[in-house]
């Protein structure tokens, strides 16, 4: 049987707990309340076409004003998730 070495073993460990920190990291850098997460989707906006194309899309329907913003309202929640 195979066995590992010890600076392997201390290796994988370290690289474990820097996986660790990371996740913790991720979860506490994330986008926590609407607005941050607004602002962030409005900006991408700007270079992309995504939220060009959804609100052609509605209008090409005739769908009114309240279903547009209720749907943008599902989309940011969706991004916060």
């Amino acid at each position: 049987m195979y066995t590992f070495s010890n600076k392997l073993k201390t290796f994988s460990i370290i690289l474990m707990v820097l996986g660790l920190l990371g996740v913790g990291y991720g979860f506490m850098t994330s986008h926590k309340s609407f607005e941050e997460v607004e602002t962030m989707l409005s900006a991408d906006s700007h270079g992309g076409g995504h939220a060009e194309e959804s609100t052609s899309h509605g209008e090409s329907h005739g769908e009114s004003v309240d279903s547009q913003s209720d749907e943008h309202t599902k989309h940011v929640e969706h991004v916060q998730h």
